[in-house]
């Protein structure tokens, strides 16, 4: 029965030579009775009066770079099926995939159904393949905010959706893969460091500037911010113990004042 199957696919998607292994299912017609979805991106370049790129080949080459997890894995072969059924040429004589993502998506469904996927692996291979174009529009010019709110959206799926875009990389021509590879190198250093600022707790508590204005009857003035930036010094070079509440700084602070004003 089909249950059988998915499992011994998977096992080959996994193992060092994919792209071979793909590549025998396809030859003696076996792709074709398992994934027909897949088979239809056979010489389907050849079928366009205009040309573009041969589906079937970047498929291959995205399964052979693809990270060996399971969810990545199956994404990579099944990410662009709905190709086949998206193609137009325009006036300019252009070929365009107009959301192909959602296509491959639905597509897949249907496959998820039909090997009987186990629903939670099912749930990230169908986000992965719909979303795979979300990381690609990333460009240099993108703001901070714009990083943290693909950071918010894609959530627990984003390192799987920017290892996918990795291996989504086939062009014969160097020089756009490396402007790629190095688009992805920056967004992944911006949202390391977005995420090390999210996880760094504020050294001091909320509120802190008001209880040193309230404690020594200053006024709200450049100040309170210096006093404050001393003392998370202090803090971050260990001369005062972190985590306490302000009232256990003031005195710390006392004498600051004091040998300022001396």
């Amino acid at each position: 029965g089909m249950e059988r199957v998915r499992p011994e696919l998977e096992r080959m998607l996994l193992n060092r030579h994919p792209g071979m292994g793909l590549d025998f299912l396809q030859r003696v017609g076996i792709l074709g009775i398992l994934l027909p979805e897949v088979q239809l991106t056979v010489g389907f370049d050849e079928t366009c009066q205009v040309h573009h790129k041969d589906i079937w080949a970047h498929t291959r080459q995205v399964v052979m770079q693809a990270k060996p997890s399971a969810a990545i894995r199956w994404a990579a072969p099944l990410h662009d099926i709905g190709k086949v059924w998206t193609r137009t040429v325009d006036d300019q004589q252009k070929v365009h995939f107009l959301r192909h993502e959602e296509m491959s998506a639905l597509l897949f469904r249907g496959i998820a159904a039909r090997l009987r996927f186990d629903e939670r692996l099912a749930d990230r291979i169908h986000y992965l393949i719909a979303n795979h174009s979300r990381v690609n529009m990333y460009s240099g010019e993108w703001t901070d905010s714009a990083v943290r709110r693909l950071m918010r959206d894609t959530d627990d799926r984003l390192d799987d959706l920017l290892l996918l875009s990795r291996a989504d990389i086939t062009s014969k021509q160097e020089r756009r893969v490396e402007r790629l590879v190095r688009q992805l190198d920056e967004l992944d250093l911006r949202i390391a460091a977005l995420r090390e600022e999210a996880n760094r707790k504020p050294l001091l508590p909320k509120g802190a500037g008001e209880t040193i204005m309230k404690h020594f009857g200053l006024p709200p003035s450049p100040i309170i911010g210096t006093l404050k930036k001393s003392l998370e010094s202090a803090i971050e070079e260990g001369r005062v113990p972190p985590d306490r509440p302000v009232e256990e700084y003031l005195g710390f602070l006392q004498e600051l004042i004091r040998n300022s004003s001396n």
